[in-house]
C-alpha cells in the first residue's frame, strides 16, 4: 500500500472488558488521541443478518446494522475527533481509513461487520468510498513487508470445483501473469509453494469455503448448526470453529483444508496478497482471531488478505476481482484497488469482503501488563517419513506447541506430509524453553526462534526458518522440504536457537532406498517358456515414485486373471499352476495333440503347421454339416510351433482358479450350451485372419449351423 504524509488514518483500538458487556476505545489521529467505554455491540444483530440472505441483505437490514456500529465505534466522546478527521479528508478529496486493531483473542469483535458502518447522514462510509475499512491483529511478530503494485512475479490462482459440491464458474484473470492451477489436490499445491518454492507475488482461491465445528474426537468437520459429530456421534459442545477451504481429491471428491494448514504452506512464502473468493473465507471462529481463513494467513505472515465474510455469489466474486486487479494493476494502490472494486458492485455484496492488513506503522500506546521477560516450556513436535527414495523430495515438519494443545495424530502427519500408505510416519518429540519479551507499549510478549534443519545425505530447503510467538498462540509449523541423497541412511538435526543459543535439539534416522515400495502380498514364483523364474506379488502396488507426488488415489487392483476352460489349455495352466516343469507340460501338450489329431479328420488341420516358423494367428471357420453342430472353441488347440501358446505365465497365475484335471479330453464345458454331444465337426485354423481374443478365452457360442 501507497502510503504519504497526506494519508489521514484514524487507528480505533478495540477491547472487550466487564465480561464482553462493554467496549473500550481507543482513538489515535490526526488531530489527537481520546477513550471511551461504551456498551458493547448486541450479538443479537448477527443472529439477523444469519437469518436473511447474506449475499442480498435488505435495504433496512443494512441500515439498522450501519447505524448500531456507528454508535459503537463513534463513541460521543471522540465524536468531533472523528467528525474533523473526514471533514479534512472531504476538503482533501481524499477517503480517510479506518484501522481497527484487535488483540488476537478479541474474536467477538472481529465477527461483526463493521464495513456496514453508516453516518449520521445515511452514508454508508465504506460503499460511497468516504472510509476505507482495514483490520489489524494485534500480535508480536514484526508486520512483513509489502509491495505494491503486481510486480513481475506471477499470481497463483486456484480453481476448485469438486464434484459433490455446487458447480462454479470463475473467470480467466486478465493479468500479465498468472499462474493457473485448476481442480488439484492440495499436495499439488504444496509441492508448487514448498518444494518448487515457487516466487509468487498473489495468491487468489476460486472455490468453496466454510466456517464449520471440529469435532474433538475424530477431527470431522461439521456444520456450525449440528449438537452432535456427524461421524463418531461425540457432542459438539465446546468444539473448535474453523474455517475451511474445499480441494478436490483424485478421486474428484470435496476434501476440506482447515486454515491452519492451508497458512502453514504460505508461511515464509513470497506471497504479499491473498485473495480468497470463497463463502465465508473473511469470518473468524469462536476461540481465537487466527482461527478464520484470511485472519490465518495473516498469522502466516501474508501481510495483506482479502475475505469474505458471507457467502457471495460467482457474478459479484468475478466482477469484484476483475475490478480490483485492474486498478491495482494501474495505480499499485491497495486500498483504492479494495474502494473502486467496491463502488463498481455496490449493487452486490459490498459489505462481504473484508481486508486484513498489517503495516510498519506504530501502534497506540497503551499501558504494558508485561515489564519484564518471561520463560515457558514449549513442546517441540517433529516428524518425518521413515523411508524415502533415493534422489526424491519429502517434507519434514517441527511445530512449537503449547502444552495445552494437542500433537497431531500419525494420521493428520501422514495426510499433511503426503506421507503414502506402507510408509512408517517418524515422529520425535522434545522441548524448548523459550524466552518471550515484552512488546513495547503492547500487552504482549514475543518470543522469537529459529527452527535449523541439518542434513546428513539429504539436503534441506530451506535451511531455517523464523518463528514468532506469543505466550498464549502455538506458533505455525515449520514444513521444510527435503532432496534426498545416496541409497543408505539419511540423518535429519532439527534444531531450535534463540540468540544463537541452541534450546533443543531432535535427530531422525531416514531410510533412503533405491526404489520406495510398499508392503505387498507374498511372492509367487512361475516358470517361464524358457524353463526360468519369474516373480510376480498378486495384489502388490507399482513402485511409489518419489515419496512427494500428487496423491493418484488408490492404485488400480490388478487385472484379474484371464479364466481358463477345460481342455488342453486348462490341463497346461493346471499343470503350470502345480509348478510341473515346463517340459512335462510340452509332453502332454504332444500327446494331446496327437490324441486330436487322430480323433479329427486331417482334412481339417491343413494350415496347423506352417513353413518358416511364423507363429499363425487362429480363425475358426464353420463349414456346414447336415446336423446341428457347433464348432469348438478356437483357442482350445495351440499350435505346436508356436512360440505365443497360451501356456502358464506370471498374469495366468496370479489368481488360480479351478480348472480341468490333467486327463481332460475335449469335452465342452457347459460355458457351450450344447445339447448332447454328436461327433466334432470338422475344424479348421485359417493363419493371419484373426488374433486370439483377451480375457475370456471363450468366443460367443455360435449358432449351429442348419
Amino acid at each position: 500500500m501507497v502510503r504519504t504524509d497526506k494519508t489521514l488514518i484514524l487507528s480505533f483500538q478495540l477491547t472487550r472488558a466487564d465480561a464482553g458487556r462493554v467496549l473500550d476505545i481507543r482513538v489515535e489521529g490526526p488531530g489527537g488521541e481520546s477513550r471511551a467505554v461504551v456498551p458493547a455491540p448486541p450479538t443479537a444483530l448477527l443472529d439477523e443478518i444469519a437469518t436473511a440472505d447474506p449475499a442480498r441483505l435488505p435495504p433496512a437490514l443494512l441500515d439498522k446494522a450501519g447505524d448500531v456500529l456507528y454508535r459503537t465505534l463513534v463513541a460521543e466522546a471522540f465524536d468531533e475527533l472523528v467528525q474533523d478527521t473526514l471533514n479534512d479528508a472531504l476538503r482533501r478529496k481524499q477517503p480517510v481509513q479506518f484501522e481497527l486493531r484487535f488483540d488476537h483473542d478479541q474474536v467477538g469483535l472481529a465477527r461483526f461487520p463493521w464495513e456496514m458502518i453508516r453516518g449520521k447522514e445515511g452514508q454508508f462510509f465504506v460503499r460511497d468510498g468516504v472510509v476505507d475499512l482495514t483490520r489489524y491483529i494485534s500480535y508480536p511478530q514484526p508486520p512483513p513487508a509489502y509491495s505494491p503494485g503486481t510486480g513481475k512475479a506471477p499470481l497463483l490462482q486456484l480453481y476448485e470445483t469438486p464434484q459433490d459440491l455446487p458447480p462454479l464458474f470463475a473467470i480467466n484473470l486478465d493479468l500479465p501473469h498468472v499462474f493457473r492451477l485448476k481442480d488439484v489436490t492440495f499436495e499439488d499445491f504444496m509441492r508448487k509453494l514448498i518444494i518448487e518454492r515457487a516466487e509468487l507475488w498473489g495468491l487468489q482461491f476460486d472455490g468453496h469455503g466454510a466456517l464449520v465445528q471440529e469435532c474433538g474426537t475424530c477431527g470431522t468437520h461439521n456444520g456450525l448448526d449440528l449438537k452432535a459429530c456427524s461421524k463418531c456421534g461425540r457432542p459438539l459442545t465446546g468444539a473448535k470453529q474453523i474455517g475451511v477451504l474445499a480441494f478436490v481429491t483424485p478421486q474428484d471428491t470435496v476434501r476440506w483444508i482447515p486454515a491452519s494448514e492451508f497458512g502453514s504452506v504460505l508461511f515464509n512464502s513470497s506471497v504479499k496478497l491473498a485473495l480468497l473468493l470463497a463463502c465465508e473465507s473473511g469470518r473468524v471462529g469462536s476461540q481465537s482471531v487466527f482461527s478464520g481463513l484470511a485472519s490465518g494467513l495473516v498469522l502466516a505472515g501474508v501481510p495483506a488478505v482479502l475475505g469474505m465474510q458471507y457467502p457471495v455469489l460467482d457474478d459479484f466474486a468475478n466482477a469484484f476481482a476483475r475490478e480490483f486487479y485492474g486498478e491495482l494493476t494501474r495505480s499499485g494502490d491497495l486500498l483504492a484497488a479494495v474502494r473502486i472494486a467496491r463502488r463498481m458492485n455496490m449493487l452486490g455484496a459490498w459489505y462481504s469482503p473484508v481486508l486484513y492488513l498489517r503495516h510498519l506503522k506504530a501502534q497506540p500506546p497503551v499501558e504494558s501488563l508485561h515489564p519484564t521477560e518471561a520463560y515457558q516450556v514449549r513442546d517441540l513436535d517433529t516428524a518425518s517419513p521413515a523411508q524415502a527414495a533415493a534422489g526424491t523430495d519429502f517434507l519434514a515438519r517441527a511445530w512449537l506447541r503449547r502444552q495445552e494443545t494437542s500433537a497431531l495424530t500419525e494420521e493428520q502427519l501422514r495426510i499433511e506430509l503426503d506421507i503414502p500408505q506402507g510408509v512408517d510416519v517418524s515422529t520425535k518429540a522434545s522441548q524448548a524453553e523459550v524466552r518471550f519479551d515484552p512488546v513495547k507499549g503492547r500487552m504482549l510478549r514475543r518470543g522469537e526462534v529459529e527452527i535449523v534443519l541439518d542434513g546428513l545425505n539429504c539436503t534441506a530447503r530451506p535451511p531455517s526458518l523464523k518463528l514468532f510467538v506469543d505466550e498464549t498462540l502455538d506458533a505455525p509449523p515449520a514444513i521444510f522440504a527435503v532432496r534426498t541423497g545416496q541409497p543408505g541412511r539419511a540423518s535429519l538435526i532439527f534444531k531450535v536457537l534463540q540468540d544463537g543459543v541452541q534450546l533443543a535439539s531432535v535427530t531422525h534416522h531416514v531410510e533412503i532406498l533405491a526404489v520406495l515400495a510398499q508392503t505387498a502380498a507374498p511372492e509367487v514364483r512361475t516358470h517361464t517358456l524358457d524353463g526360468g523364474e519369474s516373480e510376480r506379488q498378486p495384489g502388490m502396488q507399482p513402485p511409489i515414485p518419489p515419496v512427494f507426488q500428487p496423491a493418484l488415489g488408490p492404485h488400480p487392483e490388478p487385472a484379474p486373471s484371464k479364466t481358463r476352460p477345460g481342455g488342453l489349455i486348462g490341463t497346461l495352466s493346471t499343470l503350470a499352476r502345480r509348478e510341473v516343469s515346463m517340459w512335462a507340460a510340452l509332453v502332454v501338450l504332444a500327446l494331446c495333440t496327437g490324441s486330436y489329431l487322430l480323433f479329427n479328420s486331417g482334412e481339417g488341420i491343413s494350415g496347423l503347421f506352417e513353413p518358416g516358423g511364423a507363429t499363425p494367428a487362429m480363425e475358426v471357420v464353420e463349414t456346414e454339416t447336415p446336423t446341428h453342430t457347433p464348432t469348438a472353441p478356437p483357442t482350445d488347440t495351440p499350435s505346436p510351433t508356436s512360440t505365443n501358446t497360451p501356456t502358464a505365465t506370471a498374469t495366468d497365475t496370479a489368481t488360480p482358479t479351478p480348472t480341468a484335471s490333467p486327463t481332460e479330453t475335449l469335452t465342452p464345458t457347459p460355458r457351450l450350451r450344447v445339447t448332447p454331444r454328436p461327433p466334432l465337426a470338422p475344424v479348421t485354423f485359417v493363419p493371419g485372419t484373426l488374433a486370439p481374443p483377451s480375457g475370456n478365452t471363450l468366443l460367443p457360442t455360435p449358432e449351429p449351423v442348419q
